[in-house]
């Protein structure tokens, strides 16, 4: 059975055989047990190699043109030359299957410390609920909405001005039924991190702050009074690109958060590193309003820090040592070459916002 792009959570099979039909009685006897037995073996399931004819010939060979004592008489599919030869074609398949599967196995590799990389992942890629918290941010300031439906994680979607080029990416009709968990509704449409109309708000947010005059809804720095610092903080949205070096070069960039307050008139990054800036981001909630001079003056405090120096130094040591890291771990699972990762200083500044502590001070 292939589950692949099934959306229900369990699917029911039912086998049907008739308890005094002989023909029934065979067929579950060479073909059930032998599965079995294969599977037990190997511990995957191997399908039956000869065709529908085949094993019908051979039942027919073994029940119907033999006569038969009183009774069932079970062993009658094993000594037929007819399932005998269907046994040996499928015993056969079955160590074929075996062999590939050794081949292709990679024995050195720890299913936990692939887990780690993997669950490294989702706070950069974002995770389900992300997904929906962007939608749900980014429509509005499309004048859309994200409306919660009529059943638990099902959510009706609103594209307000960006409606006519959403309809066009896959014949979508609007107030359209999203989820983000498949299992929640299988009539509504999923929408993953990777799913277009998803791609399609993140593009449309990007040419919106990247915008000579972007506005306020789509500014690539800012700043808010917020209980969740009590020093003056700044967040930085960074783009660092890299050059990795192996048998060949090549070029990779990522995007990073980064926070930093100032001690002492020297800038101190929030540590730990990879968590810091991105809890205050979450948490951080306007407390009071700001004037747009004020704001002007935070952001222009932050940029300040930035200026000449190495800055960037810790920050960039700390992400190359962290991918050096993973890559060779998992290089050395699989035995590939050492991977030597080159930074292009400085980062780009793709974002700065100021968490300034409810007081103002």
């Amino acid at each position: 059975m292939d589950r692949f792009g099934q959306r229900r959570e369990k699917i029911k099979t039912v086998l049907l055989y008739g308890a005094d039909n002989q023909v029934d009685l065979v067929v579950l006897e060479v073909l059930l047990r032998k599965a079995k037995t294969i599977r037990s073996r190997l511990g995957i399931s191997v399908p039956v190699p000869a065709g529908a004819e085949q094993v019908l010939e051979a039942v027919v060979e073994s029940v119907l043109l033999r006569r038969q004592p009183q009774g069932v008489q079970l062993s009658l599919g094993f000594t037929d030359p007819e399932v005998s030869r269907l046994h040996a074609e499928w015993d056969a398949f079955a160590d074929q299957e075996g062999r590939e599967r050794a081949y292709f196995s990679q024995h050195g590799i720890k299913p936990q410390e692939v887990a780690q990389e993997l669950e490294a992942t989702d706070p950069v890629l974002g995770d389900p609920q992300a997904v929906q918290q962007f939608l749900a941010n980014a429509a509005q300031r499309f004048n859309g909405r994200l409306d919660p439906a009529e059943k638990d994680g099902v959510f009706t979607l609103i594209p307000g001005d960006l409606q006519p080029k959403l309809a066009s990416l896959g014949g979508y009709q609007f107030p359209l039924r999203v989820t983000f968990d498949r299992l929640k509704d299988e009539t509504a449409v999923y929408l993953g991190r990777t799913h277009p109309l998803i791609e399609a708000y993140c593009s449309e947010v990007l040419g919106q702050a990247f915008a000579p005059e972007p506005g306020e809804l789509f500014a690539r720095a800012g700043a808010i009074y917020t209980d969740a610092v009590r020093l003056r903080t700044c967040i930085l949205l960074l783009r660092c690109r890299y050059l990795l070096k192996e048998q060949v070069e090549e070029f990779a960039k990522e995007i990073i958060l980064a926070g930093f307050q100032r001690h002492e008139n020297r800038l101190v990054w929030l540590e730990p590193l990879d968590e810091a800036p991105r809890q205050l981001l979450e948490a951080g909630r306007v407390v009071a309003n700001m004037s747009p001079p004020e704001r002007a003056a935070q952001v222009a405090w932050a940029l300040d820090m930035l200026k000449g120096g190495d800055w960037f130094t810790p920050l960039v040591s700390w992400r190359v040592n962290r991918l050096q890291e993973s890559h060779q771990r998992l290089r050395k699972l699989v035995k590939a070459p050492k991977l030597t990762i080159q930074p292009h200083t400085p980062p780009d500044i793709l974002g700065c916002y100021v968490l300034v502590p409810g007081g103002g001070s």
